[in-house]
């Protein structure tokens, strides 16, 4: 009678022994203790983000990977997590809370719920921690998978970086590398500094996405992973082989960037990520607004050279190449730079200013060809129909701004955000002076 009391006891403190996996996708299966809830919706979340994984890292289930067993238990503390060995299963198992949907609220949660998986891929041990230099990694596709669900539409490709686009769009320069890719040491999920490197990590899974595809599917994130756990190179070295040399070769084939040397590879390799970074942000549906690509376009139809005697720079407007090529031999290779930049800019720009781009681009390629007066007129022409655009453009954008305005709430733009992880604070001096006012004046 005590041994099967004592049996009994046993098997009821480790339940989780006794129950049976749920199939999730490829090598990941679910177990949900007693208490937790319905089965389906459970696993149609866990499946949703193991899609996310697959699409963003392009690492599948093969028969390499190991098996990653995921325990949904009541008995387990919001935003925490533990691994144990599975007595029944034979392997470890990740147990996360019965309220599996609380882990969107958790980045820490979900950098160990991602790294698992990754691990599992692999074939490393799924408690196997990852190395700081391939966080990002884990951290990007949760943050990925956590938009995904909460925008509450279908995304099938990739998700809007508002962040980044505003960096961007303010002058701000796209770099990608891995102290940038780095993560902060404190995780806060609403602050500036952990948006950015969260959206940073986002832009840099598409980017080796696109790299992969346009290389014969070659899959960059695992080679990089592979990389990093052999120890043999820093991880520095690492990323600069992985990404930015394909990034470099990407580019070159394509004209739009080139180096010689190791140290301009390097530095090509940056410089071509960077212009991708541009391209996977910006699309002809998504573009670059008005302002900033009239601050680009002023940039870019501005010419530099040196005088005759070298001696001191001298500036001219782009209509002016065609005359200047033709006195001055020096600046032959100007007309073939200024293209490329133009290409990189039709990327960023609205589809309705791509044909007139393009009509640039081609008639700075007659320079050389065609009579100076009259290629200098065209460029002329075609530069006035694009400012007439951004012009319009600029516009709509304007008016659109002052109905977004019209539609925010009183003191929105006054609103006092206090952190909670800070001690209370009373409102500023000035803030707190204006809503008396206005409260003075709704009483009246």
């Amino acid at each position: 009678m005590l041994l099967l009391l004592a049996v009994f006891l046993w098997s009821a403190a480790v339940a989780v022994e006794t129950a049976y996996s749920l199939p999730v996708n490829g090598n990941v299966a679910l177990i949900i203790e007693d208490g937790v809830g319905h089965q389906t919706p459970a696993i149609e979340f866990f499946r949703r983000f193991e899609r996310v994984f697959r699409q963003a890292t392009r690492i599948d289930n093969t028969p390499g990977s190991r098996e990653l067993l995921l325990v949904l238990s009541s008995k387990q503390p919001a935003g925490s997590s533990k691994f144990f060995h599975s007595r029944e299963f034979r392997s470890q198992v990740l147990q996360l809370p019965g309220n599996y949907t609380e882990i969107l609220n958790s980045p820490l949660l979900g950098r160990t719920l991602a790294g698992a998986l990754l691990q599992s891929r692999l074939g490393n041990a799924i408690q196997t921690p990852l190395p700081e230099s391939a966080l990002w990694i884990v951290d990007g596709l949760w943050a990925e998978f956590v938009q995904r669900e909460r925008s509450g539409t279908p995304i099938l490709r990739f998700t809007y970086l508002d962040a980044l686009r505003q960096l961007a769009e303010n002058g701000f320069r796209m770099q990608l590398n891995l102290q940038l890719l780095t993560p902060p040491e404190k995780i806060r999920e609403r602050s500036a500094e952990w948006q950015l490197y969260s959206q940073r990590s986002q832009l840099m899974l598409e980017i080796a996405r696109y790299l992969g595809n346009s290389r014969r599917n070659i899959n960059l994130i695992k080679d990089y992973c592979f990389l990093l756990l052999g120890n043999k190179l820093s991880p520095a070295e690492c990323f600069e082989r992985t990404f930015a040399l394909a990034a470099r070769s990407n580019l070159y084939n394509h004209g739009s960037i080139y180096g010689n040397g190791q140290k301009d590879e390097r530095a090509a390799g940056y410089a071509a990520l960077e212009i991708l970074a541009k391209k996977m942000l910006f699309s002809g549906y998504a573009p670059m607004n008005a302002s900033a690509i009239n601050r680009h376009l002023q940039r870019l139809i501005k010419i530099e050279y040196l005088h005759s005697n070298g001696k001191f720079p001298l500036t001219a407007a782009l209509s002016d190449l065609p005359l200047l090529v033709e006195k001055y031999e020096q600046l032959s290779g100007i007309p073939h730079a200024k293209i490329i930049e133009l290409n990189e800019l039709a990327a960023l720009v609205p589809l309705q200013l791509r044909s007139d781009i393009f009509q640039l681009t081609n008639a700075l390629a007659d320079i050389g060809s065609q009579p100076p007066e009259r290629v200098a007129g065209n460029i002329k022409s075609i530069l006035n129909n694009i400012q007439q655009k951004l012009h319009i453009l600029q516009q709509v954008e304007s008016e659109l701004k002052r109905h977004e305005a019209a539609l925010q709430p009183l003191l929105y733009e006054q609103r006092f955000v206090i952190d909670n992880n800070l001690p209370a604070a009373p409102l500023p001096k000035q803030i707190k002076a204006f809503i008396d006012t206005v409260e003075n004046a709704g009483n009246h």
